[in-house]
């Protein structure tokens, strides 16, 4: 079994890709989806959050309100680094244990969509990496297109993040995603099937054994 990083930067396209590799075979497993999981109402971390930011950063069902949150960001960007200590312990805990689970199911390729790949560690998890790429115009006209994101939003996310330029030195494999739909489900097949070359001799065998991943 191979296990594979994906990672771009913001509104670069990855959870698109994502849904293609799924689409075409690989078990995909997202760091944002298992943070919202997370931001239920009375996790831990939830608690965490709440006890440092205030209750003010919950829905009316007591789970995190993203808007809220990434509205505190914009005022006080120190607070992604109180997210990361929150979350990111938990969230390679859980990653390990879907692996691990992936590989008793004798799955050969496992997707790990992780913005943070590089710059929290996270690829002390994976035996390789892809990057999403595409320019810095396309990927701003993105991001301001979706709701609840604005250009200072965007500017002060982007400030603490590997440009695209590093990521694209960092990754081992590169999806570009500045061309159309087709043409990047045409790259995804192409790459899967590279990896799936190595997916007999990636793993480690003493994988399993690491525990401060």
């Amino acid at each position: 079994m191979i296990i594979v990083g994906l990672t771009g930067t913001i509104a670069s396209g990855k959870s698109t890709v994502l849904n293609m590799f799924k689409q075409v075979g690989a078990v995909t497993i997202s760091a944002d989806q298992l943070v919202h999981l997370l931001q239920q109402k009375d996790t831990e971390q939830t608690k965490a959050l709440v006890q440092i930011l205030g209750e003010e950063i919950l829905t009316a069902d007591g789970r995190i309100d993203r808007v809220k949150l990434s509205d505190k960001i914009v005022q006080d960007p120190t607070i992604l680094k109180l997210l990361e200590q929150v979350y990111h312990p938990s969230i390679k805990v859980m990653m390990k244990k879907l692996i691990k689970t992936a590989e008793e199911a004798n799955q050969k390729i496992v997707m790990l969509e992780i913005p943070l790949l590089f710059e929290a560690g996270f690829q002390s998890l994976v035996d390789t990496t892809v990057v999403c790429s595409c320019t810095d115009e396309v990927a701003k006209q993105r991001a301001l297109s979706r709701t609840n994101f604005d250009e200072k939003k965007y500017e002060v996310l982007n400030k603490f993040r590997l440009k695209d330029k590093d990521l694209v030195m960092l990754a081992k494999n590169i999806i570009n995603t500045n061309v159309d739909i087709e043409k990047t489900e045409a790259q995804v097949v192409l790459m899967l099937a590279d990896l799936l070359t190595m997916a007999d001799n990636a793993w480690p065998s003493n994988w399993s054994a690491i525990d401060d991943i």
